[in-house]
C-alpha cells in the first residue's frame, strides 16, 4: 500500500530532494508541485522518512525550511499558518551557522 507524503520548503528544493530520494534507495512515486513550495508524491507503507532525512542532511534541511507531512490534516495546519514569514531567533540562527560550518 502507498501512503501520501507531502513536503514544503523554499524554491530550489524539488531537484535536491527527487536526488535525495533516489540516493536513498527507497521506493517511491512522483506526484504534483505546487508553485508555492509544495511537493506531494507516494512512498510505501514501510517507507523510512530518517532515512530521508539522513541523506538530505541538516544543512539541506535548514537551508529549504523543508517540513514533511504524512497526511492532509498535518499538512492543511501547516498551510494555514504563514510559515514563511516566521523568523529564526538568534539562537536558532547560531544552531543553523554551527551545523554548516
Amino acid at each position: 500500500m502507498w501512503n501520501t507524503l507531502y513536503v514544503a520548503g523554499r524554491s530550489g528544493f524539488t531537484a535536491v530532494l527527487i536526488n535525495a530520494l533516489m540516493v536513498s534507495g527507497e521506493d517511491f512515486l512522483t506526484g504534483s508541485f505546487d508553485a508555492d513550495g509544495v511537493y506531494l508524491f507516494w512512498v510505501p507503507e514501510n517507507f523510512s522518512l530518517p532515512k530521508l532525512k539522513a541523506t538530505l542532511g541538516p544543512g539541506i534541511v535548514f537551508k529549504y525550511r523543508l517540513r514533511f507531512f504524512d497526511n492532509i490534516d498535518s499538512f492543511t495546519m501547516f498551510s494555514k499558518k504563514n510559515y514563511y514569514n516566521n523568523k529564526l531567533t538568534a539562537a536558532q540562527e547560531q544552531m543553523f551557522r554551527d551545523l554548516v560550518a
